[in-house]
């Protein structure tokens, strides 16, 4: 595996389908993956990115916080951050492109340029 993706998301339910999308498109010549680590939003965020998973599940691969685990780390003020270092553990690939869960790629080229 050369590169690992790894999107992070909390409570992007309108943004995180065209996150993932953009990544999909990508045109490369490499072997990549898709780590996206749901920090258990409390709107859809974590049903879209399982449908994605279900629907690419050879090129996606969901971590799922608990949710308990999630607000006790936002009440530490740490949110987001266990999440973050949970899913680059998870990257298995020789580099790691990162990507937030409300943003997304314009260039479909744009992992082949950087590789």
């Amino acid at each position: 595996m050369k590169v690992s993706i790894l999107i992070v998301t909390y409570n992007h339910e309108e943004y995180v389908a065209s996150a993932i999308n953009s990544v999909l498109m990508q045109d490369v010549s490499f072997d990549y993956e898709i780590v996206i680590g749901e920090d258990a939003s409390t709107d859809r965020t974590r049903e879209i990115v399982l449908e994605f998973q279900e629907r690419y599940p050879d090129k996606i691969r969901a971590l799922l916080r608990d949710a308990a685990d999630a607000e006790s780390d936002r009440a530490a003020g740490v949110g987001g951050k266990r999440g973050f270092v949970n899913g680059l553990k998870a990257c298995k690939g020789q580099y790691v492109a990162l990507l937030d869960g409300d943003d997304y790629w314009t260039d479909p080229r744009k992992l082949q340029k950087a590789s």
